[in-house]
């Protein structure tokens, strides 16, 4: 997500450190983390239910993964500038 490119510059995490805190730090969740990145930012008014629906949609593709949803959800909220 181009939000999360802005969120790495306004903390500082690389995309390493960014991947490994969502949990998605192994070369097996490649293809979940490109499919994150394309997704749509939740709505400011559903943001609860859009994470939610986000994050099952990432699961049903990639039962096997776990990934960090608070940690996503703190991602997605962080205001950053563009």
């Amino acid at each position: 997500m181009y939000r999360q490119h802005l969120s790495r510059q306004h903390t500082g995490l690389s995309l390493a450190q960014q991947r490994a805190l969502l949990g998605l730090h192994d070369t097996s969740t490649d293809a979940l983390w490109i499919r994150l990145q394309a997704m749509p930012l939740p709505r400011p008014q559903q943001f609860d239910t859009d994470l939610q629906r986000i994050v099952a949609h990432l699961l049903t593709s990639c039962p096997n993964t776990t990934i960090h949803t608070s940690q996503l959800a703190a991602f997605l909220r962080t205001p950053v500038e563009p």
